[in-house]
This record gives structure tokens, C-alpha cells and sequence, in this order.
């Protein structure tokens, strides 16, 4: 974020109905001024106008709708020249571009061009808010681990392994609209034949089941949406691009309060003192599993398809079955290498290249 502020009165991410608009278009024009006076920047006519046109509603406006703004008032300016203004205005903070729409929106809010924000589109009106990537990534993380949690005191371990595999579903159907990124028939089939191996690799047992059972299936589907919206997030926003450990340490810093809230909500003690074992057990889980795996899949986030990515997460109940037969001697089953060439034959068609016009 840029040290230049002025303006300090927080403002809320949607604006309220029937707030002054005038009045916050003149406090975004005397902000932008200032801006560019503290930077030594021209605020160019031109530069004025598209930002006007932008500010003359809260939605996000393509190019050519600016031109067409603009010609409303004045002669029709060529493309080039408001191409440039958005340019500007983009690097000083002032403009925001929605990448997923290919529209730009004017920036209300007092923060600079680097800022990792994530916008909320109201799909009844078109308007757009702001609200911090990390605050809602956060959030999201910690409601996620709440729901997967209370959803084990209903469902079994096994049920709610497969239901938290339906995430890569979810992450690819948030894909397009987020980020541009649209999977053909063959990768959503690549999608649900490795879902199927996960199933089988499982096994889903079903008797005894009733609307408790079946409540903690949807708190872990739930989770697993949430899930897929932090990986979205991360991927859509300036969040993606920060460094992963930084991705990581806002995610996990806000939601401590969260989950702290929910176990106090839901009268949660802790009768004794952990013991030796349980103690090991939190410390693998906070250094290597949260520490170091999460690292790793938000260095991977910020590389790759995003959908193809969150695919690759079908292995691993494959390797924890694997896990079960050399270290706990489980038994394997046909079911398993059934399963095992299903979650490989699903990777293939979901990463499978797209075949050349001609």
C-alpha cells in the first residue's frame, strides 16, 4: 500500500442505500487529486473524465462503455487515449480492474494499487464492493475447519472424507465466472470419474443413515465450499501474489479468533492437561500440516489452473489408504485399484491438452 492517504474515515464495502452519491464523487475527484499532486502526477482532463465516468455509478464499466459514457458530454475519444487513462489511473490506486469481466471500476476506498482486495458483486444490481482478500480468505478458513469439525459429531470419518472431495467440483464451476478459466466436457468428466475413485477408494457405508447423518454431510459439503472460495480468492486477488508464507500467516491469524469464538459458543473445555502423545499430534498438525502443506498449496495457487490444480486432491485419500496398509496393516481390496486407476484415469482427462483446430 502506498504511505499517500487522504483520506482516513473507513468507508463500507457496498454503499448504503440512498447515500450521497454527489458527495462521493467529489470526495473520490479531491482524493485522486490529491494523489496525484503528492506524486507529481498530471491529473489530465482526460484522466478526469473516464474516472467521472466511472464514478457515475458503482458498477464495473468495460472500455467501450466508458467511451460510450464519455460521449454522452463530449466528442467520442479513441480507444488508445482512454486505454491510457485507465492505465494511469490503475497504477495510482484509483481504478480497479475486474479481470474475470474485463471491466475496470473506480476505486472509493483509501488504499493503494498493490492493495489485496476482494470485490463482492451484487448480482441483482451490479454493484460492486470491496472488502480485504485476507480478511475474507481468513474468515472463510476458519468457518471451514468449524463446519468440517461439527460435521464429524454427525457424520462418519468416511462419509465426510468423500464429501469434502467434492471442493475440485466447486473450484471449477467458481473457475469461470472468478477467473476466466473454463473446463471442456472432458475435464468436468475427468472431475466426477476421479470423484468416483475417491468413493470407492472410501466406501460409503449407508445404513443408519438419518437427517443428523445427513446434516453433517452438508456442514462438510459446506466446508468443502468454502474450501474451494479460499483457493478462488487467493487465485482472483493481489493475495495470490504475495509471498505464500504471507498468504498463509493473515489466513491463519484470523481465523484463531474464529475458531476460538466457535469453541467458546460451543461450550468446548479442556477437562485435562494434553498428554505427551496428543501434544506430538497438535504439533504435526500445526508444523507440517498447516505449516508446511498449506504453504505448499499456495505457492502451487499462485502458478497454476486453479481447476486442474484442486483435481489433484483426489490422490490423497489413495495415499491415505495406502498409508493405512504400510503402516497400520489394513487389509487392500480390489476396491482400492479399482479406485486407484479411476482417480489416474480422471487426472489424465482432466489435464488432457485440448486438441489443436486443424
Amino acid at each position: 500500500m502506498t504511505a499517500l492517504k487522504s483520506k482516513s474515515v473507513a468507508k463500507p464495502s457496498f454503499p448504503p442505500p440512498g447515500h450521497d452519491h454527489d458527495r462521493c464523487t467529489a470526495d473520490a475527484i479531491q482524493h485522486a487529486e490529491a494523489v496525484c499532486a503528492g506524486r507529481s502526477q498530471k491529473f489530465t482532463p482526460i484522466r478526469r473524465a473516464v474516472l467521472e465516468a466511472l464514478l457515475a455509478s458503482h458498477r464495473p464499466l468495460g472500455a467501450y462503455e466508458v467511451i460510450d459514457e464519455l460521449a454522452k458530454v463530449t466528442a467520442r475519444p479513441a480507444p488508445i487515449t482512454v486505454y491510457r487513462a485507465l492505465d494511469f489511473l490503475m497504477e495510482n490506486g484509483l481504478v480497479h480492474r475486474i479481470e474475470s469481466r474485463n471491466a475496470f471500476l473506480a476505486c472509493a476506498h483509501d488504499h493503494g494499487e498493490a492493495s489485496m482486495v476482494a470485490f463482492l458483486i451484487c448480482d441483482r444490481c451490479g454493484s460492486v464492493g470491496e472488502v480485504p482478500a485476507r480478511l475474507l480468505c481468513g474468515l472463510m478458513f476458519g468457518v471451514e475447519f468449524v463446519l468440517i469439525f461439527h460435521g464429524l459429531q454427525y457424520t462418519s470419518a468416511s462419509r465426510a472424507s468423500v464429501f469434502l472431495y467434492t471442493a475440485p467440483f466447486f473450484v471449477a464451476a467458481g473457475a469461470y465466472p472468478f477467473l476466466g478459466e473454463r473446463l471442456r466436457a472432458v475435464q468436468w468428466a475427468g472431475l466426477a470419474v476421479s470423484f468416483t475413485g475417491v468413493a470407492f477408494a472410501i466406501g460409503v457405508p449407508q445404513p443408519n443413515v438419518d437427517a443428523q447423518v445427513l446434516m453433517g454431510d452438508l456442514m462438510v459439503v459446506a466446508g468443502a465450499a468454502l474450501w474451494a472460495a479460499t483457493t478462488l480468492c487467493v487465485k482472483a486477488t493481489r493475495l495470490g501474489r504475495c509471498p505464500p508464507e504471507k498468504a498463509l500467516g493473515y489466513q491463519v491469524a484470523i481465523s484463531i479468533p474464529v475458531l476460538g469464538l466457535a469453541a467458546w459458543l460451543a461450550g468446548e473445555t479442556i477437562p485435562r492437561v494434553p498428554g505427551t502423545l496428543t501434544l506430538s499430534l497438535m504439533a504435526f498438525q500445526a508444523i507440517w500440516v498447516v505449516g508446511m502443506t498449506f504453504m505448499i498449496w499456495f505457492s502451487l495457487v499462485r502458478v497454476y489452473s486453479a481447476s486442474k490444480l484442486s483435481a489433484f486432491t483426489f490422490i490423497t485419500p489413495l495415499i491415505g489408504v495406502a498409508g493405512g496398509y504400510l503402516i497400520l496393516h489394513d487389509p487392500l481390496t480390489p476396491a482400492f485399484g479399482v479406485a486407484a486407476v479411476l482417480v489416474i484415469v480422471g487426472l489424465y482427462l482432466v489435464n488432457k491438452p485440448a486438441a489443436r483446430a486443424g
